[in-house]
Parts: structure tokens; C-alpha cells; sequence
């Protein structure tokens, strides 16, 4: 079944970021990553999403369950573009 990536940003409680993401990997087993950012949110976790309905199930199923988060803002890939272009820096 074809896959669409899913790009939630975090926003935690203040001192809980890594913690967080720690629970997000444990408990919710569509996501195959999750970054730590610099900005107006805390974390950036990319998810799998087999159908739009699994969209709810990952956002307000599994992530708002978990503790210290207190902001996510979801974004939804149609199309990607370019090459993977590797790290960043040496």
C-alpha cells in the first residue's frame, strides 16, 4: 500500500523536549523520526501514513496523548522534490 509522509511539529513544555521525543518513538509506531529544531517549536517527527484517516489516529490518537506536548501543527506531503542532498557540514 503506497505511503504519504506526514510532518508534525511540537511544541513541549518547557525542559521536556527530549523526553518527548523519547515517548513519541516509543509509542507511536508510524514515525520513523523525530528531529530536534531550533525555533518556534521543539520537535519536527515525520510519520508514515498508509490512509487519511490513519492521520487522526497518529495526531490525536497517539501524540496528543502523550505528556508535555503542548502544540502540534501537521503537515501533510503530496510530492517530493529533489535529491536527498546528505548531512549538513563536513
Amino acid at each position: 500500500m503506497p505511503t504519504t509522509q506526514l510532518f508534525i511539529l511540537v511544541k513541549c513544555e518547557v525542559g521536556f523536549a527530549e523526553q518527548v521525543g523519547e515517548a513519541i518513538i516509543d509509542q507511536v509506531a508510524e514515525v520513523s523520526e523525530v528531529h530536534s529544531i531550533t525555533g518556534n517549536y521543539d520537535l519536527l517527527v515525520k510519520a508514515e501514513l498508509n490512509s487519511f484517516e490513519a492521520m487522526a489516529t497518529i495526531v490525536q490518537g497517539k501524540l496528543h496523548k502523550i505528556q508535555h506536548i503542548r502544540e502540534t501543527n501537521t503537515f501533510l506531503s503530496f510530492k517530493i522534490l529533489g535529491q536527498d542532498i546528505g548531512d549538513f557540514g563536513d
